[in-house]
């Protein structure tokens, strides 16, 4: 009580774990001969896919909602949801971080 799980852990209590065979279960997940992803075998894959991991909140919304404000989790770095204007500013930091001036 009071410490931190892991995702084996959190996935054992959700009954995804297959004690018998628990050496098959890696963060990444195991890949066949052909290079190919195994099913259930991505503890992140199968973490990520839980209801209530699904259905969680951000830290960031929650406490923007206690602010009052509304929070909208986009693809980062795309200019297409972040605004116009994050295009002149990303372009202007760029010239700065290398050193080229207007």
């Amino acid at each position: 009580m009071g410490k931190l799980k892991g995702m084996l852990l959190v996935l054992w209590e959700h009954g995804f774990i297959d004690e018998a065979n628990i050496q098959q279960y890696t963060i990444n997940g195991r890949k066949d001969a052909d290079g190919i992803l195994i099913a259930n075998t991505s503890m992140k894959r199968m973490v990520s896919n839980l209801h209530d991991f699904e259905e969680e909140d951000l830290l960031l919304q929650s406490m923007g909602c206690l602010m009052g404000v509304i929070i909208v989790q986009t693809h980062k770095c795309h200019c297409k949801f972040a605004g116009e204007g994050i295009e002149y500013s990303w372009g202007s930091s760029k010239n700065l971080n290398t050193g080229i001036s207007h």
